[in-house]
């Protein structure tokens, strides 16, 4: 925010160009904005008048611009995936990408010995960003929850004797952390937009009542599914079908099982299931915790094992698919329960 909120008093600013578009930043408006020739300044009915802003304890300020700093960032950067990995091809026709840079369409034997592919290559780049953008955010919002609690406690403590932090903890004691992110202009999902029937924008909505959902990968950058969709062409798809990629059923005639393989892996997946290790204040030391009690102690001794976790895995060729299920999967912590064998392979 270009505002020193610490040193504000009663003024206004404003600058007139020759086409009569004018800046204003005053009193009434934590924002400003850019006003038309004909336009009077006001104050969305969602954003906090300045007076109001900077009455409020550091702290629950700092929130405010954390919160919406993040939910304006998200939404950006889900836009450039979605365009990425659900476009179009050169073509015009819509594409369907896994976030490992495959293509999802093709019969079974075609993905089967596929690799990643150029028209996917960015939605995997993509999807890499993000996977590290949002494993740091998910960190710091747990932090943020625990400084909420706190201060929301302190101000419970002190509001009869401060007038300012008296009105503002009315506003507020109710309110619980999701609560009060939820509020803010920039985390508020569109309404009444046209993918609302489109499941996969649902699954990727910001909720902070559903941190997994919220701080996950995304869905849109997760395995292509099992036996693969079947898109539509630009021409033969009506301008209502907003989706037009459809998972394809596993085909009838193919029944060959093979022989089931488990697979063990270890990976860094920056969670570390939120073991504490101890900690009494919610926080973690990097050290892998697992029930593999050789991996316990090399992450003791060496930083490159630290925050690895075991994964089980068993693969077998189901319905004329090599494919991988993963044992004891968590929604909160894994990115794919079911994966086609090559895309594992090539992890």
């Amino acid at each position: 925010m270009c505002l020193n909120i610490q040193r504000q008093h009663k003024w206004r600013n404003r600058t007139t160009t020759n086409t009569g578009w004018r800046m204003e930043l005053d009193e009434n408006s934590v924002t400003g904005g850019t006003k038309g020739p004909n336009e009077s300044p006001s104050a969305p009915s969602d954003t906090p008048l300045l007076s109001h802003f900077i009455s409020r304890p550091p702290y629950f300020r700092y929130l405010e611009e954390w919160g919406e700093t993040f939910c304006k960032e998200r939404k950006k950067r889900l836009k450039k995936i979605k365009e990425e990995c659900r476009g179009v091809n050169n073509s015009g026709d819509p594409k369907y990408c896994s976030g490992d840079g495959y293509h999802c369409t093709g019969d079974a034997k075609y993905r089967n010995d596929n690799f990643v592919e150029l028209d996917c290559s960015r939605c995997a780049e993509q999807c890499t960003y993000y996977k590290n953008w949002i494993k740091n955010k998910k960190n710091e919002i747990k932090k943020q929850k625990r400084k909420y609690e706190g201060e929301l406690q302190k101000l419970k403590e002190v509001n009869s004797n401060d007038g300012d932090n008296t009105k503002f903890f009315k506003e507020i004691e109710n309110r619980s952390f999701d609560q009060f992110l939820k509020a803010l202009k920039h985390c508020k999902n569109d309404k009444g937009s046209e993918d609302d029937i489109y499941k996969e924008d649902k699954d990727n909505k910001i909720d902070f009542e559903n941190i997994p959902q919220t701080f996950s990968r995304s869905t849109y950058c997760k395995a292509c599914p099992i036996y693969g969709v079947t898109c539509n062409s630009s021409s033969g798809r009506r301008r209502s079908d907003h989706n037009p990629c459809r998972n394809n059923e596993p085909q009838k005639a193919a029944n060959t099982v093979g022989e089931e393989t488990p697979i063990t892996i270890l990976i860094d997946d920056g969670s570390n299931h939120s073991a504490t290790n101890g900690a009494t204040d919610g926080s973690t030391d990097g050290t892998t915790k697992d029930s593999y009690e050789e991996l316990k102690n090399c992450s003791k001794k060496y930083s490159l094992f630290k925050g690895l976790i075991k994964q089980e895995w068993k693969c077998q060729k189901k319905k004329g698919v090599d494919q991988c299920k993963l044992k004891n999967f968590s929604d909160d912590i894994d990115d794919d329960e079911h994966i086609v064998f090559n895309e594992f392979f090539q992890r």
